[in-house]
């Protein structure tokens, strides 16, 4: 996968809706990473790599989209979880810039995943 160059795209949001989109997750996203989007989970503290063939980067986020804590290169067939987070959000492992996705996360925030209204499509 292609590193993103997030200064010049911007990070869009696709929230995991239904019982079946949250199901199969990344598994049904075979573009996945191929641009910078990510995979938003809301209501949700834990979040697995069973059946993944690649690392993901996990960032859980409380209810103003700040990360709360991020976990980088989680290896397929892992756990992770966050007690206090209001959602998770599933990125791919192909940048390294993470320490810097916070802005670009909070603009996709407000601007996509508008939470009370569900803009995400």
């Amino acid at each position: 996968m292609p590193a993103w160059d997030l200064t010049r795209a911007s990070l869009r949001l696709v929230r995991a809706r239904s019982f079946r989109q949250r199901l199969l997750g990344l598994h049904a996203w075979k573009t996945w990473g191929a641009l910078p989007r990510g995979l938003l989970f809301p209501n949700c503290r834990m979040v697995h790599t069973l059946g993944l063939t690649c690392p993901i980067n996990v960032l859980f986020l409380d209810d103003q989209g700040c990360i709360l804590r991020r976990i980088t290169w989680l290896a397929p067939g892992r756990w992770a979880r966050c007690a206090g987070a209001y959602a998770t959000l599933e990125l791919p492992p192909n940048n390294d810039t993470i320490l810097q996705w916070q802005a670009v996360i909070t603009q996709a925030w407000s601007a996509d995943v508008s939470l009370a209204r569900n803009v995400v499509a």
